[in-house]
């Protein structure tokens, strides 16, 4: 009994060693995986961070590259590649700030120096092809201004936050490595320490372990090294009806990890796109926060607001169209406190109208309502109405000189584009065809009044046009033949009147004739006498009428 008990108390001693090993083993290999976890993650997060700071170096050595070339080799397509490495480098700022928010002061302050030394490169290789070498050369190693010093403040500026996020990624992996190491020999270590010690006991603590664990400690090393590694798509195979084991919660948290980085990649390739589109528009847009803080404008507002940035400054002296991400959107307004209250309250859309710098602007603001009904900011949008209004006043005093009879008037094309110019050059064509048709109508017309009906209308015009012209030929030649027939009428009349004169004075002759040999007869013939007097006295009546 004694041995008994003696055996049965190492038993128990033993057991519960074991139990305590094991329970130390296993909230060691748990303690260990959800620290590799957290840190596998921080380490994807600065990991991706630094990549993006690598890159943004890359985009600004391009950016410096293109723009030497363009003084170089004159050719100035490089300003378009500089530009596109440009946006390229501003965009990764903008992700970097996202990734890596304690950084943010640093990153815009690389932002702010990648604008000056964009803006001074440009400078640079602008005077190179304008001004030749001494002038690029001025401005490249001009002091703390020039192209030289400018990028290397920037990169200066970038080392602020690149050095550490490279420092901490190594530091991190290592770490990560570390822990990896630190797991697998700490479970190879208990393993063999509680094999060595308990082997009898471990035999049927054993299978439990196994089953809480889920599978062999090397495959849940693995895996989990595998999953540190980023490796979300390890075929894990678990027992039947096996929910809480912790290779069950490995395969969980794989599951979930992927669906989490799925999303997260949908979610950054979406907002991407947006931006991406939001970039391309030509249309001035801006989005506020809900607080009425500045968060994004695209490149087609920067540029209008660069424009007007004097004529800002007037108001707000410290106004920079090329930082104004985190203002408040009321700087655009009169009224700057009234205006954020507004928009904080907005529900529904709103137009402002105003006038900047001679011209008129319509800026739209519109609510973004979330799925629960609050708003999460605004979005606005600046229309420039100059343009139209002008465009709009010039057709109004074409129409009332054009009702007032005078087509002389055009609307000017200088200044306009697009739809306002192709209106211009429609309405002017409009009236400068009516114009022809009136003045070559009413030519025509005076022509006729002046007797000159030889010439016809001949330019060609269309539908209305054309039959007024057609109707106008028509008239011509109608009156045209009247006239005709009216001189054949009296040219027949003319030579009709010529042979009844012609009669009567041979009338007239043969009748004195007649006359002259009476008279010879007449002291025998009395009576033929008086007739014959007779007859005289009305040839001679007849002949002064012919004559």
């Amino acid at each position: 009994m004694k041995n008994t008990f003696s055996l049965h108390k190492i038993t128990v001693v033993l057991f519960i060693a074991l139990l305590i090993v094991t329970s130390i083993n296993i909230f060691t290999i748990v303690k260990l995986t959800g620290r590799l976890i957290d840190n596998q993650s921080l380490y994807t997060s600065v990991s991706t961070a630094a990549n993006k700071a690598n890159e943004l170096r890359y985009e600004v050595a391009q950016v410096q590259q293109f723009l030497t070339d363009v003084s170089a080799t004159s050719d100035r397509d490089g300003f378009k590649d500089a530009d596109t490495h440009y946006q390229a480098a501003r965009t990764l700022l903008d992700e970097l700030a996202m990734l890596h928010p304690a950084s943010k002061a640093s990153i815009d302050t690389s932002r702010t120096h990648l604008d000056k030394f964009y803006e001074t490169g440009k400078q640079m290789a602008e005077a190179y092809l304008a001004n030749g070498m001494d002038a690029g050369n001025n401005l490249m190693k001009q002091p703390k201004t020039g192209f030289d010093d400018r990028a290397a403040a920037l990169i200066t500026a970038m080392e602020v936050y690149n050095i550490p996020l490279q420092k901490q990624a190594i530091a991190l992996k290592n770490t990560i490595d570390h822990e990896v190491k630190q797991l697998r020999f700490n479970s190879i270590l208990r393993t063999l320490l509680s094999g060595a010690a308990f082997f009898i006991i471990l035999f049927f603590i054993g299978r439990k372990l196994i089953r809480f664990l889920g599978g062999e400690p090397v495959r849940m090393l693995e895996l989990v090294n595998e999953v540190a590694s980023g490796n979300l798509n390890n075929d894990i195979k678990l027992k039947k009806g096996d929910t809480n084991s912790i290779l069950a919660a490995v395969s969980a948290m794989q599951t979930s990890l992927r669906g989490n980085l799925q999303s997260a990649n949908l979610k950054t390739q979406e907002a991407l796109r947006i931006k991406t589109a939001l970039d391309s528009v030509n249309m001035s847009l801006r989005i506020a926060d809900k607080n009425g803080d500045l968060i994004y404008l695209n490149p087609a507002l920067t540029e209008l607001l660069k424009g007007l940035q004097d004529e800002m400054r007037k108001k707000l002296p410290d106004f920079d169209s090329n930082n104004l991400i985190g203002k408040s959107a009321g700087i655009f307004y009169d009224d700057p406190q009234a205006a954020v209250m507004a928009l904080k309250n907005l529900r529904a859309e709103r137009r402002t109208d105003t006038v900047i710098a001679g011209r008129s602007y319509t800026l739209v603001v519109t609510p973004i309502i979330n799925v629960t009904g609050e708003q999460d900011g605004t979005v606005g949008q600046w229309i420039d109405k100059t343009d139209e209004l002008r465009t709009e006043k010039e057709v109004s005093a074409l129409v009332q000189a054009a009702a007032a009879g005078d087509l002389s008037h055009r609307i000017a094309l200088e200044g306009k584009s697009g739809f306002f110019l192709n209106l211009a050059q429609s309405v002017n064509q409009m009236v400068a065809t009516t114009d022809g048709v009136i003045n070559e109508t009413v030519s025509a017309l005076e022509r006729i009044a002046n007797g000159d009906m030889t010439q016809q209308i001949d330019t060609e015009y269309q539908g209305a046009y054309e039959r007024i012209k057609d109707n106008a030929n028509l008239t011509i030649q109608r009156l045209t033949d009247i006239v005709s027939e009216i001189k054949a009428v009296a040219h027949a009349t003319n030579v009709s009147a010529t042979e009844i004169a012609a009669g009567n004075i041979d009338l007239s002759q043969r009748t004195e004739e007649q006359a002259s040999s009476l008279e010879e007869t007449a002291s025998s013939m009395e009576q033929m006498a008086s007739t014959v007097k007779q007859n005289a006295d009305n040839a001679r009546q007849a002949n002064m009428m012919a004559a």
